[in-house]
């Protein structure tokens, strides 16, 4: 269950409050000695890496069968549930959200003994290294009863409104004591796990919108959703859940870092075939500085029609608009362009991009993903998140912050 699930509002300070008072214990596996310690993606032991993840994906099936299980239930509680729900040899309806039509399977009171003894063995005594969380997606503008015709931008200096969360993006974290994504994660995992991953996801996307009632986005490689895209629409058409196309891809079904894709008419068919189906779509990462960037401008127009939201990349924000993003990795993003007319020209080339896009498709969001939280930064772009509803931030003052869920 999400922890803010009864919440009709979600507001940014109740998110920091909840990031300043969670506590997540850091993994035997990332400890002095253990298995991911210090060790590079490529270092760390595949198989241990690929377990754990099966043993996230187990744990995420069993609170589906279980709604009292939490993601904060001890494993041994969880462990000791099963041990009682073999010896009682009950019958429980297969491993679907709530929001699916539940069904039985027929088994025997052995059958269904062995499954939970074997679901309990798997478990072991501890918790899995890794956990699904959501980073919230903000919104600035007060209600309208509240704001005049401007949205209720404040003016340059006062202090930053309130935001709430309107969307929540579903991301995998490592319980080593950061927010960041385990890259070992990408490198090790093969295409077929890689696949089950990301359904695991999307089914738990589907489960917390509906909870929530706000639209929850989920990752996708493109070609993962190319061989699983009938399932995905199937499971997405129609919901509240955002399936999120990256520009990530393995060359090879191996061991190894993604590299960038290159999409193509392949791409536009997928996009159709989402669009046609149901199912809402978001275009990661639309970079119009880095050169050979699959996501460039001329690609977003092409398929602006098809989309439901579009991300601009946090590396060309930094960059046109003169401000790191506030990550613990934000040195990445740096240097900064130095030239003020270089710099003008990547802004005016935004505003021109937006224009034509909001041209196209009137119904697209935009997000952006430069932790912006003061009026005085938002109002350097040619929209804003205190006055445009369509404009969502990612972060805000929670900065790469993702709750666990």
């Amino acid at each position: 269950m999400h922890p803010f699930a009864a919440a009709m509002t979600l507001t940014q300070s109740e998110l920091v409050q909840a990031m300043q008072d969670e506590r997540i214990p850091i993994h035997r596996h990332f400890r002095t000695e253990g298995a991911f310690y210090q060790k590079a993606p490529h270092a760390a032991d595949g198989l241990v890496v690929v377990a754990e993840i099966d043993k996230m994906m187990l744990l995420e099936k069993l609170r589906t069968m279980f709604p009292n299980v939490k993601a904060s239930t001890p494993v041994p509680e969880i462990v000791k549930l099963l041990k009682k729900r073999a010896t009682l040899s009950v019958c429980l309806p297969t491993c679907l959200p709530a929001c699916l039509p539940p069904a039985c399977l027929p088994a025997s009171a052995d059958n269904e003994s062995a499954k939970f003894l074997k679901f309990a063995q798997q478990l072991g005594e501890e918790d899995a290294a890794y956990h699904l969380a959501c980073q919230p997606l903000l919104n600035g503008v007060k209600d309208a009863e509240d704001a005049g015709m401007d949205g209720g931008q404040e003016e340059e200096g006062e202090e930053t409104p309130e935001m709430t969360c309107e969307d929540e993006e579903m991301l995998l974290r490592a319980k080593d004591g950061t927010q960041n994504f385990p890259v070992a994660v990408a490198y090790h995992l093969s295409a077929a796990k890689r696949q089950e991953f990301s359904m695991c996801q999307t089914l738990k996307a589907v489960g917390l919108a509906e909870e929530t009632g706000r639209c929850v986005q989920v990752n996708w490689w493109e070609q993962d959703l190319a061989i699983m895209v009938n399932e995905v629409v199937g499971i997405c058409g129609g919901r509240n859940v955002r399936i999120e196309l990256t520009e990530y891809k393995k060359d090879v079904d191996a061991p190894g870092y993604p590299v960038m894709t290159t999409f193509t008419s392949k791409t536009i068919e997928l996009l159709t075939m989402l669009h046609l189906g149901g199912v809402k779509v978001s275009l990661d990462d639309c970079n119009w500085i880095q050169p050979n960037h699959p996501c460039n401008f001329e690609f977003a127009l092409e398929v602006a029609p098809l989309l439901d939201q579009l991300k601009l990349d946090i590396k060309a924000c930094a960059q046109a608009y003169n401000t790191l993003p506030t990550v613990p990795f934000a040195e990445k993003f740096a240097p900064l362009e130095p030239d003020e007319i270089i710099r003008a020209q990547k802004a005016t080339a935004l505003t021109q991009f937006v224009a034509e896009m909001r041209r196209r498709n009137d119904k697209i969001g935009l997000v952006i993903e430069l932790s912006v939280c003061s009026p005085t930064l938002a109002s350097k772009f040619p929209f804003n998140v205190f006055k445009d509803r369509w404009v969502l931030v990612q972060g805000g003052l929670t900065n790469n912050w993702a709750m666990r869920v």
